[in-house]
């Protein structure tokens, strides 16, 4: 087993202007799509991160089926500002992609690696195969594990061609690393690999590239993106894990149920 997959966020959460919620609704193509849709209940995306904490005002109403137990007060919040960009309605304090359609939460860390037992690719493999058996049409996964020219292992290659059969598509953080370096599982082939540029398009310095990313990646706004914060406030986020939420919602606007 290799080490812990990191999360993909970049930087520290900072304050969000008071326009945090026109801001949400300027990323390029949103306020168009949101004219014929803002997402289907028949849509399931899942989030394999973080436990959500479901209470926050950003996704209480949401229809997000979370199978955790335990206290997650003491977890890190970057599932929840990660769901919150996907799933917040418009009369929250910001502004998510895609409101109607519903969630299903897999944690694959119980807090932040370096305090507590965290994932391995044989944990994310399972995740995979329990989002796929809840209905999950788009799985976001915005953390992964660095490579150099070692393979993926088998349950993990296998998780991720059985969601290719099965029409699901992952979508995975590219890293933030700033190299040309990869990670599992945005490298592995069927799993579309998301990079962060800037909000005049521009590629993030902190985003990560290389060949394979190169084939089965994109670009996608990765700066100052609100999400949910603490007590109710509003933050902005950079890096490939909000950029990779970005892809998930505008994937689950445009997947037909």
């Amino acid at each position: 087993m290799g080490p812990p997959l990191p999360f993909q966020s970049s930087v520290e959460a900072t304050a969000a202007p008071s326009n945090v919620r026109s801001q949400s609704a300027l990323i390029s193509g949103f306020r168009e799509l949101w004219e014929v849709t803002k997402g289907d209940p028949q849509i399931c995306v899942g989030v394999l991160d973080t436990p959500l904490d479901l209470a926050d005002p950003c996704l209480a109403a949401a229809e997000i089926d979370q199978a955790w137990y335990g206290d997650y007060r003491h977890c890190s919040r970057h599932g929840t500002e990660v769901a919150s960009v996907i799933f917040a309605p418009h009369n929250s304090y910001v502004l998510g992609i895609a409101p109607a359609c519903c969630g299903v939460s897999i944690p694959i860390f119980e807090c932040e690696p370096n305090q507590a037992a965290s994932s391995q690719q044989a944990r994310l493999a399972s995740a995979i195969r329990e989002a796929v058996a809840a209905g999950a049409h788009i799985i976001n996964i915005s953390a992964g594990q660095l490579v150099s020219g070692r393979d993926a292992e088998p349950a993990l290659i296998e998780a991720v061609r059985s969601c290719a059969a099965a029409g699901v598509l992952i979508v995975a953080a590219a890293g933030n690393e700033g190299c040309d370096c990869l990670h599992f599982p945005a490298a592995l082939p069927c799993v579309l690999s998301v990079g962060a540029m800037s909000r005049d398009e521009q590629p993030l310095a902190e985003s990560n590239w290389g060949s394979v990313y190169g084939q089965q990646g994109i670009l996608a706004t990765g700066e100052d993106i609100p999400v949910a914060g603490p007590h109710g406030r509003p933050v902005v986020r950079t890096g490939t894990s909000y950029a990779a939420a970005i892809v998930s919602g505008d994937g689950s606007l445009t997947t037909q149920p």
